[in-house]
């Protein structure tokens, strides 16, 4: 066999390959969309949420509604939000990414020399609000904490917590809530 029948046999085997691994996915999205327009429910109506479409949040309001596959949703600039995304989980594992950026604050600080003649000046710095905080969790059907993860630390709260990205996960079948808080933040989580 010479070198173009040997390429054409690998295009052909990653094409076979990639259809067995993305279409059965795709023809199943398909079909949830469908079973949920041919409801009595708009597709967009309120408390609605199929595996194929983003969140529309509002401020302070929960998104909850049949359970999801996937999600995604990306912020339009700071923003404080609360997402609790009910998730039936039949082909483990699930993994909620995130990546998020607080807001920063313009601070001011007078700083003297120790050295020659002991100027005093103001400085000027940035640094991330102490307002900015965000949470991610995975909770159980029970209502048990299964993972958790985020930045900052929420009011009320003794610790918080210091990754601005990462990755949560849980390799159980079952019925799960991803619960997502965050308070002037940017960014975007997913699963």
């Amino acid at each position: 066999m010479d070198r173009a029948a040997e390429a054409i046999v690998v295009v052909f085997y990653c094409i076979g390959l990639l259809t067995l691994i993305y279409a059965p996915p795709l023809v199943e999205g398909m079909l949830v969309s469908s079973s949920h327009s041919s409801g009595t429910a708009s597709a967009n109506s309120p408390g609605t949420l199929s595996a194929n479409v983003q969140a529309t949040g509002v401020q302070g309001a929960t998104n909850q509604g049949p359970a999801v596959s996937s999600y995604s949703y990306t912020t339009s600039g700071y923003e404080s939000r609360r997402f609790d995304i009910p998730v039936e989980l039949k082909d483990p594992p699930l993994v909620v990414q995130y990546r998020f950026t607080p807001k920063s604050v313009t601070r001011t600080k007078t700083v003297t020399s120790e050295y020659g003649r002991k100027e005093t000046e103001l400085i000027e710095y940035e640094m991330p609000s102490e307002d900015s905080w965000l949470r991610v969790r995975i909770i159980d059907e029970d209502g048990n904490l299964v993972d958790e993860g985020g930045y900052g630390r929420l009011p009320g709260e003794e610790s918080g917590f210091g990754n601005l990205e990462g990755k949560l996960s849980t390799y159980r079948p079952g019925e799960y809530t991803v619960v997502v808080r965050f308070n002037e933040m940017m960014g975007k989580f997913s699963f």
